[in-house]
């Protein structure tokens, strides 16, 4: 009898004070961000960055910069991503900056690098998830996240949400994303493919009153094996990437393609 008053005594309680299957705050942060970026038709961002590279010997690092404006609703976008001159521990090494343009105007993908515009076609897959705040969203609802105290981003309250993924965990969802990725690594081994990384961590501020994404920042750290300058043994080199962006979502654009991009060359054959 004591056995069965207990029974019901433990289905009442789930009944009237259980409330399911806990979900985080991070993940509730998360799905009201992915319908806030959903509604927004236009955004724009600039972002800054490094690709560090450390040996016991020598550092380089290649400074990167740059800025995006994406507009969905009339399928243009504009990207621009400066590479600066390397570094070294002692200053910059020599005159080696770049600047590569790309626009997007419904189909058609146009790319300058030095003056020189080339074309090519890629009907009906460059606007199904164009944002880059959305796919930001979508790749942190991939992780375990977690919620830092809030802070002030750009003069408006945003919650702090972080992620630590392991870089098989990035692969992964990477591959449930891209099918054709999948297919490039259907006969890789993924068992040891974070050997060697230290660290990945994304930190994503997501505005506490519309949901969407204020600013990001990403770092990965690596060690790998580098043949000596002698040509005999191997040499450790750690590898940091580090990329921040900030995001503006009312600030108005329009996107329009300069006059020397209408001589583009075809570079690639249409994409099926």
């Amino acid at each position: 009898m004591l056995v069965v008053v207990g029974l019901i005594a433990v289905l009442l309680y789930y009944m009237f004070f259980s409330s399911g299957p806990q979900v985080s705050k991070a993940e509730n942060i998360l799905a009201q961000a992915d319908i806030a970026v959903k509604g927004v038709g236009k955004e724009s961002f600039t972002f800054e960055g490094a690709i560090e590279t450390q040996t016991e010997s020598k550092y380089i690092g290649l400074p990167i910069s740059g800025e995006g404006r994406i507009d969905t609703k009339s399928q243009r976008m504009y990207f621009k991503i400066n590479f600066e001159n390397p570094r070294t521990e002692t200053g910059p090494a020599g005159n080696g900056s770049m600047t590569l343009e790309t626009y997007a105007v419904n189909d058609d993908v146009y790319i300058n690098m030095g003056g020189m515009w080339g074309k090519y076609a890629n009907p009906g897959r460059l606007w199904g998830d164009m944002q880059f705040s959305r796919k930001l969203v979508e790749f942190a609802k991939g992780f375990g996240a977690t919620v830092g105290p809030k802070e002030s981003i750009n003069g408006k309250e945003a919650y702090k949400i972080v992620v630590s993924p392991t870089l098989q965990e990035l692969v992964t969802i990477m591959s449930s994303m891209d099918p054709g990725l999948t297919s490039s690594l259907k006969n890789t081994d993924l068992s040891n493919i974070d050997k060697g990384v230290k660290s990945i961590k994304m930190t994503i501020w997501i505005g506490t009153v519309d949901y969407l994404p204020a600013k990001v920042e990403m770092s990965l750290v690596a060690e790998t094996n580098v043949v000596s300058p002698s040509g005999v043994g191997a040499a450790k080199s750690e590898v940091t990437m580090s990329l921040t962006a900030s995001f503006d979502y009312k600030t108005p654009f329009n996107i329009v393609l300069p006059p020397a991009a209408q001589n583009a060359e075809e570079i690639l054959p249409a994409i099926a």
